[in-house]
């Protein structure tokens, strides 16, 4: 799996940042530089390796759809990217054995969040998150969760953690079809009432879903 550096981590929480904020109309300086950033690296992993990233090509690139509503110039960057994103069939021949490969199910989930994303910005058809939803959907376990081979951590720059997997998968079942899938987001939303809080980041995750 690709592992992104700290400059990349921080790009993403500063756009995320930035786009969320009631004060838009001076964006700072920083979150002007992190979607530059995010523009050239998020195109360049795809161009140096034989596969696509679950990072640069999932998750950057979904902060670069939310800078999209702001930011008239970072269509280019996603092209080649929307492409991966709007065909879910593909992502299991992910050639390379980097860029997701170390944890499967952790890279269909990042993906397919990434698809749903572009699905809102009207960059995707519907058809590529229903397909993503039929993909993430068959890694749901009886309990109402996503558990990922890394699911020991509590979320890192590397991995989610298994909270935070479980409502960003959900939100694509939300997307797809509708009601196909109530039943699975259904167990969703109760494994997500009933996990003890006992950290931040399982907060954060109960609090998005």
């Amino acid at each position: 799996m690709a592992r992104p550096g700290v400059t990349l981590l921080a790009s993403l929480i500063l756009t995320g940042t930035a786009i969320l904020s009631a004060s838009w109309q001076e964006p700072a300086t920083a979150e002007a530089r992190a979607v530059s950033y995010l523009a050239r690296e998020v195109p360049a992993w795809r161009r140096d390796h034989p596969c696509y990233s679950c990072h640069n090509n999932g998750d950057a690139a979904r902060a670069l759809i939310a800078a999209g509503s702001r930011h008239g110039d970072v269509r280019a960057a996603l092209d080649d990217t929307l492409g991966w994103l709007g065909h879910p069939a593909r992502w299991e021949s992910n050639g390379g054995g980097e860029g997701g490969a170390d944890d499967k199910r952790l890279a269909r989930i990042q993906f397919a969040h990434a698809a749903t994303a572009a699905y809102a910005a009207s960059l995707v058809p519907q058809e590529a998150v229903a397909r993503a939803a039929d993909i993430i959907a068959a890694d749901q376990r009886a309990d109402g969760s996503w558990l990922l081979d890394s699911s020991d951590s509590i979320g890192s720059p590397a991995t989610y953690g298994t909270a935070l997997a479980t409502v960003f998968a959900s939100r694509t079942l939300q997307a797809a079809k509708p009601g196909s899938f109530q039943e699975r987001i259904d167990r969703s939303s109760r494994w997500l009432a009933e996990i003890a809080v006992n950290n931040l980041p399982d907060a954060a995750a109960m609090l998005q879903g």
